[in-house]
């Protein structure tokens, strides 16, 4: 529960550029890939990292933001697209919390 929260605040806390996303549409929520899912969750997870950390100013933040997304592989726009999709898609919304806790208990490398 913690973590969907945190991921769920941080997400809302960030949307990465460009702003002018096309909004979420079921149909989107409906057709987002496993690939997209690991690759959302995976930078969602480095994002959050990023807005726990006090010690980086906001700027620097939302830099860290928007390299998480690139280094995903996921567009920024879809990025987006899946962020808004899965406020309104509780299916989209478990998936991804399922695919960031096994990001997250996966040992380092």
């Amino acid at each position: 529960m913690l973590f969907s929260m945190i991921l769920g605040a941080a997400l809302a806390a960030t949307q990465v550029a460009p702003q002018q996303a096309a909004p979420a549409t079921g149909a989107a929520s409906a057709t987002v890939s496993e690939t997209e899912v690991r690759q959302f969750a995976g930078a969602a997870l480095t994002i959050t990292r990023a807005q726990k950390d006090a010690t980086v100013s906001e700027d620097d933040r939302n830099k860290k933001a928007a390299e998480a997304v690139a280094a995903s592989g996921i567009a920024p726009d879809r990025f987006n697209a899946i962020a808004q999709a899965m406020q309104t898609d509780s299916a989209l919304k478990q998936r991804i919390q399922t695919a960031a806790i096994a990001q997250a208990q996966r040992p380092s490398r």
